[in-house]
């Protein structure tokens, strides 16, 4: 059986879960995986773990040498490279998730509804777990998908994110400097020049701890939290937004079409003319998927904490 699916994960300090996600990616309901992983310098076990998998596990893994600590969206990126091109689909995966066992089973299946020279994206809602994997609740469902969507706000989270072969070829032929999250970037991309498929069905337990990298919040309170966080102690922005507009402008300008250039254009100049801002802030060619993110979105946009 060819190998369909090229799995990416970028290990850091991962010991503690990595054993059962390993067994969840063991139990997947297809046998044609091979298995990525760069580690990003962990002190713990993890490599030891991994090590073990390598030599016991009916999994093929490739293990990449680690030059340099990268943080995550870098070795995520790197990973997509280095994986090659002899893959239909590319799945990014969290060290600390439980894949359900028809996780790429359903991703796949739904990106072969694209044409193959279409870049496309699937991505599916997740199932917040505790450390123990008890569940806490379900994320929620887009209620719409596009380009202005993914300017402000990722809903493709990278633990339920599958590309197909053309998507990959896209995201490496122009990768960005500093991306915000590997994921995030992969929608940007995709949501402009392909397209991106959300699937209903939580295919993944999204452990929530403290260790996350980027997690979720579970409670209205924790919620409420983290929004006053981000207003009033991020550094430069709450979602860096124009950053990632600038560099997204940057590495596509001579291919990006016309009206999605004009918001990228008004998210750079906004930071600098407060006119420009107000246009940015009252346009609906941006938007969140939830109403009170939406608005708060345009109140900071005003304030120029983007």
């Amino acid at each position: 059986m060819p190998k369909i699916v090229a799995v990416l994960l970028s290990t850091y300090n991962g010991a503690q879960y990595l054993e059962e996600y390993l067994d969840s990616l063991v139990s997947q309901d297809r046998q044609d995986i091979t298995l990525f992983v760069r580690d990003d310098g962990s002190s713990d076990e993890t490599l030891q773990i991994l090590k073990k998998h390598r030599e016991n596990s009916r999994l093929t893994l490739h293990m990449l040498d680690s030059d340099a600590h990268l943080g995550a969206a870098q070795s995520f990126l790197r990973l997509l490279g280095v994986a090659g091109d002899s893959f239909e689909t590319y799945a990014f995966a969290d060290q600390d998730d439980i894949w359900l066992p028809d996780k790429l089973t359903r991703a796949v299946n739904k990106l072969a509804t694209i044409p193959w020279d279409v870049p496309g994206l699937y991505c599916s809602r997740l199932e917040y777990v505790d450390e123990k994997a008890r569940p806490l609740k379900w994320s929620n469902i887009p209620r719409k998908i596009d380009f202005g969507n993914a300017v402000v706000e990722n809903i493709a989270t990278g633990c339920s994110t599958v590309i197909n072969q053309s998507a990959r070829a896209l995201i490496l032929s122009r990768l960005p400097n500093a991306p915000i999250m590997h994921d995030w970037w992969c929608y940007l991309v995709v949501s402009c020049f392909g397209s991106v498929v959300f699937d209903e069905y939580p295919g993944v337990k999204y452990r929530q701890h403290g260790g996350n990298a980027i997690g979720a919040p579970t409670t209205s309170y924790s919620e409420l939290g983290r929004r006053v966080n981000r207003i009033i102690y991020s550094d430069g922005g709450v979602f860096r937004f124009s950053d990632q507009a600038k560099e997204f402008l940057a590495a596509f300008g001579d291919r990006i079409p016309d009206d999605q250039r004009q918001v990228l254009n008004l998210a750079i100049s906004g930071k600098s003319i407060f006119k420009d801002r107000i246009r940015l802030a009252k346009t609906r060619k941006i938007w969140r998927q939830r109403k009170i993110d939406d608005w708060m979105t345009r109140i900071l946009i005003i304030m120029n904490h983007y």
